[in-house]
């Protein structure tokens, strides 16, 4: 499990190569574009990460003033425009995790870019502060969530 701060298509192409140059069997990606900000990166991030990983899971990173609904709409519609069958939208990014590390399997490496070590900026299901956190809970299946 690697939790990084990549959030270019340039990061994100070295951490998952990387990654199969060091034995990854499958490498699950987590990312998530955060609102307002970098809207030219997205496509040319997407297109690197489906034809890099196995598997990749877009989810939330910081709204900032973009309302969650309009986000999903953008995670859906870039998905659908340069994604492909490999990708899963997750818009809880604690969930998105979650669903990485219970279809994993130990050979497989899970990649969440985006965040790095920062701290989350809204509310998520599970009651973690950070992407670290969040993989840890997880990892010792403790699971505890906000009820919502």
């Amino acid at each position: 499990m690697v939790v990084d701060y990549a959030h270019t298509s340039e990061s994100i192409l070295h951490c998952l190569t990387t990654a199969k140059q060091y034995g990854a069997k499958r490498v699950i990606h987590i990312f998530g574009f955060r609102g307002n900000r970098d809207q030219s990166k997205r496509q040319e991030m997407l297109t690197v990460t489906s034809g890099t990983s196995d598997q990749y899971i877009l989810t939330m990173d910081d709204l900032n003033s973009v309302p969650q609904n309009e986000m999903i709409e953008t995670l859906k519609s870039l998905n659908n425009l340069y994604g492909n069958e490999k990708g899963l939208i997750i818009p809880d990014r604690t969930l998105a995790i979650k669903w990485a590390i219970e279809h994993s399997n130990p050979e497989d490496w899970i990649i969440i870019t985006g965040k790095g070590h920062e701290t989350y900026q809204q509310n998520y299901r599970l009651q973690t502060n950070s992407d670290k956190e969040t993989v840890l809970y997880f990892s010792n299946k403790k699971k505890y969530y906000r009820s919502n």
